[in-house]
């Protein structure tokens, strides 16, 4: 009797954080930025769910929103600035592959998960996913990220979703997420 209860418990769980993914989708609000110059002179119009908190930051030309799913957090972080070099066809084909993110994270403990090229609003994306294992205190932190990096004029819009806690239950986020941070991030919408 008691397994039963367990299992009953488990599924309970499993399908509110589901729920909790859909209903998201659908009760969605915008962040639209000003085109100031605090967010580079774009003006963009990002998806971001509406039940979730607005965090503080520091950094002019960021926005952040988090909410905690219980054993895990999930953030969406949005930036607007310069790029650190031009995305030119050849490098955004580079960035999605398992070999280039090798290069560039060989030391940092971060590994890839997948990458891909889409196409937002007329405006090329590059969709990069990884995992970071990080130390905090005496703790093991994992942060699963799905980064949608969008070269536009000469600046690089991203808008990047986070799943952190214990291993297992960030990637149950990541799992439970993931097809909402595509759907957010295919709404984005540039309007300068």
């Amino acid at each position: 009797m008691k397994n039963l209860l367990l299992l009953f418990v488990l599924f309970i769980g499993y399908t509110c954080h589901a729920q909790n993914a859909a209903s998201f989708a659908q009760k969605r609000c915008d962040f639209t930025t000003d085109g100031s110059a605090a967010w580079s002179g774009i003006k963009v119009k990002i998806a971001v769910p509406c039940e979730w908190k607005e965090e503080k930051t520091k950094e002019e030309g960021t926005k952040e929103y988090a909410y905690d799913v219980g054993d895990a957090a999930v953030i969406e972080h949005i930036s607007i600035g310069p790029q650190k070099q031009p995305l030119t066809e050849e490098k955004m084909n580079s960035i999605i592959t398992a070999e280039d993110f090798k290069k560039a994270h060989d030391k940092d403990g971060t590994s890839f998960l997948w990458g891909r090229r889409l196409k937002v609003d007329g405006v090329e994306c590059i969709e990069l996913a990884s995992k970071t294992k990080k130390k905090a205190l005496m703790m093991t932190v994992y942060v699963y990220t799905v980064q949608y990096m969008f070269p536009y004029k000469d600046k690089q819009v991203s808008v990047s979703f986070g799943c952190m806690g214990e291993d297992k239950y960030a990637l149950k986020a990541l799992n439970d997420y993931k097809a909402l941070f595509l759907n957010l991030a295919m709404a984005t919408k540039f309007l300068n």
